[in-house]
C-alpha cells in the first residue's frame, strides 16, 4: 500500500480522505438484497466490503482515489475532484492530469486518476459548455488503477449518446506531459489577459451568475449536489432532478435511439406485478393508460428493477442502441382467484393467473379449508 500511494500520491492531503457517502441514495438502502457491488469491484485496493449484512469501507485500506465514485450508478458516493477549464482557442476546454505522468503536485486539474471522470462527470462538463478535454496520464495498462473502466470508454459512449442527440461532441484527446503543461499554461495566460479586458470581464461576472444558477439547481437541501441520471443532463436545461422525456411522451425512442442504459422486459415472463415500476429511483418504468411507459433517459443500470423481479424478465442493456419505450398491457382475470390483472402479453383463456397466484398458490389451500 506505502508503493501505492508513494507512486500515485493525489494532489492534495484532502484526497486520500475516504469518500463521501450518501447513504439514502444506495441501493442496498432501498433494497436489503440489491444485487449491486459497483463499488467493491472498482475499488483497486478492496477497501470496500460487502457481505450479507453490511456493505462499508475499511478506512485503513483507502487511498481516497475516488475510483468508486463513478462506479456507483445513484452517485452514492460523492464526486469531489474536478478538471480545470479555461477557453482555448475560442474552445471551452477542461484539463485532467494524473500524478503518474509526472506533473507538479498541486497544478490545476490534477487528479488522483483520470478514470474519475465517469460520463456524469463528462456529461456535466458538455453541459456546461467544455467542448474538449485534454488528458494528461501514465501507462495505464501497467497501474493497479487501471482495472477499472477507463475515462476513454466512457468518453466514447458519451461521443455515441450526444451525436444520437444531434449535441456538440465532446472531444477526448490526450497529450504528453510537456505538451499538456504547455497548453495549460498558456490558458491560463489567455484567461487572465481576458480578465483585464473590462468587457470580457463583464462577459465573466454574467457567465459566472449563470453558472451559479445551474449549481443551486444542483443542491439538494442539505446543501448537496443534486443527483440527475446522466441521460437527463443531455441538451437539457432541466439539471433540478426533473425528467428529460424527448420522445417519451410519444412513444418513440429519445434522442434517435440511443441510451447509456435502459431496462428490457421479457413479455412472456413477466407476470405484471409492477414491481419494477414501484421500485424504480427515477421512474423509468411507469404504468401508463394500457402500456408500461419506459423512459431511458432516467436509467442509471442499478439494476433495483432486476433485483426484484420474481419471473426473471427483465435486464439492462448498457449501453441501449434501440430501446424501448412503450410496452402494450392486456387485461386479463385470475383464473385462480378472479382478479383482475394486466400482463405484457395476450394471456391464455382459462389459465391466466395473477402475479399472487403465480408466486403462491394460496388458492388451493383455500379451496381445501372450504371443502374441510
Amino acid at each position: 500500500m506505502t508503493g501505492l500511494l508513494g507512486l500515485l500520491r493525489a494532489p492534495a492531503a484532502s484526497d486520500l480522505l475516504p469518500p463521501e457517502v450518501v447513504t439514502a441514495r444506495c441501493v442496498h438502502s432501498r433494497l436489503p438484497g440489491a444485487g449491486c457491488r459497483r463499488c467493491v469491484d472498482a475499488c483497486p485496493v478492496r477497501a470496500w466490503v460487502i457481505d450479507d449484512e453490511r456493505l462499508g469501507i475499511d478506512v485503513d485500506r483507502c487511498d481516497g482515489c475516488g475510483l468508486c465514485a463513478p462506479a456507483c450508478p445513484e452517485g452514492a458516493i460523492v464526486e469531489r475532484f474536478r478538471t480545470a477549464s479555461h477557453r482555448c482557442d475560442g474552445v471551452e476546454t477542461a484539463f485532467a492530469a494524473c500524478p503518474a505522468a509526472g506533473v507538479d503536485a498541486g497544478t490545476e486539474g490534477l487528479l488522483p486518476c483520470l478514470h474519475v471522470l465517469g460520463d456524469r462527470a463528462l456529461l456535466r462538463l458538455h453541459a456546461r459548455g467544455v467542448r474538449r478535454l485534454l488528458l494528461c496520464g501514465g501507462d495505464c495498462d501497467t497501474c493497479p488503477r487501471g482495472g477499472v473502466t477507463r475515462v476513454q470508454a466512457q468518453g466514447a459512449r458519451v461521443s455515441a449518446l450526444l451525436a444520437a442527440r444531434g449535441q456538440p461532441a465532446l472531444a477526448l484527446e490526450a497529450l504528453p506531459q510537456t505538451d499538456w503543461t504547455s497548453a495549460l499554461a498558456a490558458a491560463r495566460a489567455a484567461s487572465k489577459r481576458r480578465a483585464l479586458d473590462r468587457r470580457a470581464l463583464l462577459l465573466g461576472w454574467v457567465q459566472s451568475a449563470a453558472d451559479g444558477v445551474v449549481d443551486l439547481d444542483e443542491r439538494e437541501p442539505g446543501g448537496l449536489a443534486r443527483f440527475v441520471p446522466p441521460g437527463r443532463l443531455v441538451g437539457s436545461t432541466e439539471l433540478d432532478g426533473a425528467s428529460h422525456r424527448a420522445g417519451f411522451d410519444t412513444g418513440g425512442a429519445p434522442g434517435g435511439g440511443f441510451s447509456l442504459h435502459a431496462p428490457a422486459i421479457d413479455t412472456q415472463r413477466c407476470s405484471g406485478c409492477d414491481a419494477c415500476a414501484r421500485i424504480c429511483p427515477h421512474q423509468v418504468l411507469c404504468i401508463a393508460p394500457e402500456a408500461y411507459r419506459i423512459d431511458p433517459d432516467g436509467c442509471t443500470g442499478c439494476g433495483l428493477c432486476v433485483d426484484v423481479c420474481a419471473g426473471a424478465a427483465i435486464h439492462i442493456s448498457s449501453p441501449a442502441p434501440a430501446p424501448e419505450t412503450r410496452i402494450p398491457l392486456h387485461p386479463a382475470r385470475c383464473s385462480a382467484c378472479g382478479v383482475h390483472f394486466h400482463v405484457p402479453h395476450v394471456p391464455t383463456a382459462g389459465a391466466a393467473r395473477c402475479p399472487v397466484c403465480v408466486q403462491a398458490p394460496h388458492h388451493q389451500r383455500l379451496f381445501q379449508v372450504l371443502q374441510a
